[in-house]
């Protein structure tokens, strides 16, 4: 069980230094080059609130609450953070293909299977966070009330 902790916890270190840097990259030199395009400003934004969603995350799992319903709700909101930093970063994601020029199929292949990934991680890890654990605690809370 400490291994698979250690194991979560180091990847929402990664998943944190990763959004960390993708926000630097988008929203510092993307914005830069990106000549009036949204686009880089909606995946840092995206790449903020994921960075964001797992920081919380990890304050209020390393912390003990005493009160078990607002350590769920906390969890809960963090899980719809994270969901809706992972659809903002795939939409400007997204608004990078391009759909009329000759030759740019691999690219917006790249492009769609990466939205889909990222997205798809930041679902998984949020229904981690919000589901997994609260089930977890809930069920803990019924056997101490018995």
């Amino acid at each position: 069980n400490n291994q698979t902790k250690r194991m979560y916890y180091q990847s929402l270190i990664l998943l944190i230094v990763v959004s960390f840097f993708g926000l630097i990259g988008y929203g510092y030199i993307g914005s830069m080059c990106s000549d009036g395009m949204d686009e880089p400003r909606l995946v840092a934004v995206g790449y903020a609130f994921i960075c964001i969603a797992c920081i919380l995350y990890l304050v209020t799992v390393m912390r003990e609450c005493g009160n078990k319903i607002q350590q769920m709700v906390s969890q809960l909101i963090i899980a719809l953070i994270l969901i809706v930093g992972g659809i903002f970063a795939g939409i400007g994601y997204w608004g990078n293909t391009y759909p009329d020029v000759d030759g740019a199929e691999e690219y917006n292949s790249y492009i769609t299977g990466y939205v889909f990934l990222l997205v798809g991680l930041c679902v998984v890890n949020a229904l981690d966070m919000g589901l997994y654990d609260n089930a977890k605690a809930a069920k803990t809370a019924n056997s101490v009330k018995k």
